[in-house]
Formats: structure tokens, C-alpha cells, sequence
């Protein structure tokens, strides 16, 4: 359990540069905002759903 928990907070650690870029850059933030509202259109999606 040691190694899981070690990975699961090097990647949070990994990762956190690009959540903040996506929530303080606003045109990031817009293109997030369309990547999920394509996501939930796409069939997979429906599919899956």
C-alpha cells in the first residue's frame, strides 16, 4: 500500500502545474470547457453513458 499511496502523490505532485494552468488561464480554461461539452457529445460518450 506504501507504493500506491508514494505513486498516487508523486503524480498529484506531477500534475498540479497543469490544474492550476487550466483553472488561472482563461483562454486554457475556455478550451477545457469545449474539450468536455465535445466529450459528452461525442457517441462513446452516449454510449457509455
Amino acid at each position: 500500500m506504501d507504493l500506491k499511496n508514494a505513486l498516487s502523490k508523486a503524480l498529484n505532485n506531477i500534475l498540479q502545474p497543469v490544474r492550476d494552468h487550466f483553472k488561472t488561464n482563461e483562454r486554457a480554461k475556455h478550451l477545457l470547457e469545449q474539450v468536455r461539452v465535445m466529450k459528452c457529445l461525442s457517441p462513446l460518450c452516449l454510449w457509455f453513458d
